[in-house]
């Protein structure tokens, strides 16, 4: 009887043994996480070095060293300065009608200018370079004549021209500005015999009406009315 019950007890203590161990396992179709170390604790440990891996490789790396290399370092070479002549332009009266930017063109094909200019009688007009450096208002006579080195007649479509100072005429727009690139085909950039600011300085004039590319003195373009100083640099 005493074994019989000591039996008993055994069976009854390996029972409440399986019970304990079944209510301590994880519900059917529940996981196990374990210990935190699943995405949350990998974010959280160590310095957040997320951002600073993007920003220091792959594609920021590649914005940024383009920003600070091509033809600026990773060529060493420099950017060519482009030099230019500003010539500041007044009408009859003195007042600021904008300038003139002159600069050797493509080829050397002539001198550029961009004309920036503001102020003016609505239309076409011709402009020329003058063989004097002086422009006293209100008529600019002083700038006297087209700066013509070679002696010949005026007008880009005469067959005995054209002087040196011809080029083509500019529109005014109805507000009174013009922002448009021409090209003086007849001076150069340099200090030769036909430099457009000639041996100490020449000007450049603006007449009332377009010029007509043709009769002589200034293609009948009228008054002059704008003009402004160009420098030897």
């Amino acid at each position: 009887m005493r074994i019989q019950l000591m039996a008993m007890a055994l069976v009854l203590s390996a029972s409440a043994g399986c019970k304990k161990h079944t209510t301590e396992a994880p519900a059917p179709g529940v996981k196990d996480a374990g210990p935190a170390t699943g995405p949350t604790a990998t974010m959280d440990a160590g310095p957040a070095t997320g951002s600073d891996t993007m920003a220091g490789s792959g594609s920021g790396m590649g914005s940024h060293v383009m920003a600070g290399s091509g033809s600026d370092m990773g060529s060493g070479k420099e950017t060519a300065v482009v030099p230019t002549v500003v010539v500041s332009m007044v009408d009859g009266k003195g007042a600021d009608v904008g300038k003139a930017t002159l600069s050797a063109a493509p080829n050397h094909a002539g001198v550029t200018i961009e004309l920036d200019l503001k102020g003016l009688p609505p239309g076409d007009h011709a402009i020329h370079v003058h063989e004097t450096p002086t422009c006293t208002g209100p008529d600019f006579k002083s700038a006297g004549g087209h700066w013509n080195p070679s002696g010949k007649h005026h007008g880009m479509q005469n067959a005995e021209g054209p002087h040196a100072g011809d080029m083509p005429n500019f529109a005014v727009a109805a507000d009174g500005t013009a922002k448009t690139t021409i090209v003086a085909p007849g001076v150069t950039w340099d200090k030769g015999p036909m430099a457009v600011w000639g041996p100490g300085g020449t000007a450049l004039v603006i007449h009332a009406s377009a010029d007509d590319m043709k009769t002589d003195p200034s293609g009948n373009a009228g008054e002059r009315i704008a003009c402004g100083r160009i420098s030897v640099p």
